[in-house]
């Protein structure tokens, strides 16, 4: 198994299996999760955002940087 994930997202997101397995794919999505890729370019390459109730409510006490990575329906910014 290949799993993908963040502290943010305590833990796994996606999970892809040895009859699936990619190099190229991070998997599917685990159920209750919801993932998107944000802000694609023309070739569709864009940032992996999150949503469930797996995703953190933010980080304490820093509202700046909560805003900073999870946008304004809720999706976290992984970065990637």
């Amino acid at each position: 198994m290949n799993l993908y994930g963040l502290s943010e997202t305590t833990g796994s997101t996606t999970i892809s299996y040895m009859e699936d397995f990619s190099l190229a794919h991070a998997g599917q999505q685990m159920s209750g999760s919801h993932v998107r890729i944000a802000d694609q370019d023309e070739k569709g390459v864009g940032e992996i955002t999150i949503y469930g109730r797996h995703v953190m409510m933010g980080y304490l006490k820093n509202e700046t940087a909560t805003r900073e990575c999870i946008d304004e329906l809720g999706y976290f910014k992984s970065g990637d």
